[in-house]
């Protein structure tokens, strides 16, 4: 492991923890997101994939809640609307494939960089959670791309691809300040 970023129990501001709120309320949507697919879906190769992926996702979320409280915190839903977004267009895509993108391309890719990137900040029990989820992750991604590479007509492939990067550009923006705080933490820490 790398240089391990404190937590601080001063009552100030634990940036570790407010990551950890980003990736439980993440979870949660996404859960709420693949029920309401799994039964609007018509697609049976798709419902087998999203129930699966249903399975994975609620003990991610458990596991992660488990994370906030043991240090302390208490997983409440406060991002819902800073979240809200990504969810949002993800929701609103009209053809299955077009949220298998931005699901998997756009907030389960942009998750598995941001638990990788964290991997050796954080303690080794953390670093256990975080490698088995992004571990799963991967496995739920690939399985997105196979889906993703029977898409044959380039102007939807470049539609697809589109919105997948609106939700990255969103993601972003989300998750910049407590990851400038992250940084500047694990800088302070490693000098």
């Amino acid at each position: 492991m790398g240089a391990v970023v404190e937590l601080r129990r001063d009552g100030s501001h634990d940036v570790i923890l407010e990551i950890l709120d980003h990736l439980w309320e993440t979870k949660r949507q996404s859960i709420a997101l693949l029920e309401t697919w799994l039964a609007k879906t018509p697609d049976h190769e798709i419902k087998v994939g999203l129930a699966t992926h249903l399975t994975d996702e609620r003990r991610h979320f458990r596991l992660l809640g488990e994370e906030i409280k043991r240090r302390g915190g208490r997983p409440v839903a406060p991002l819902h609307d800073l979240l809200g977004r990504p969810f949002g267009v993800a929701q609103a895509q009209s053809k299955d494939i077009y949220r298998v993108g931005v699901l998997y391309r756009g907030i389960k890719a942009f998750t598995v960089l941001r638990c990788c990137r964290l991997l050796p900040l954080v303690d080794a029990g953390l670093a256990r959670t975080l490698d088995q989820i992004t571990r799963e992750e991967e496995g739920h991604i690939r399985w997105a791309e196979i889906r993703l590479g029977r898409i044959r007509d380039m102007g939807e492939r470049r539609q697809c691809d589109a919105v997948v990067d609106e939700v990255v550009g969103a993601l972003e923006l989300i998750w910049a300040r407590p990851w400038r705080q992250l940084s500047a933490a694990g800088l302070r820490k490693a000098s």
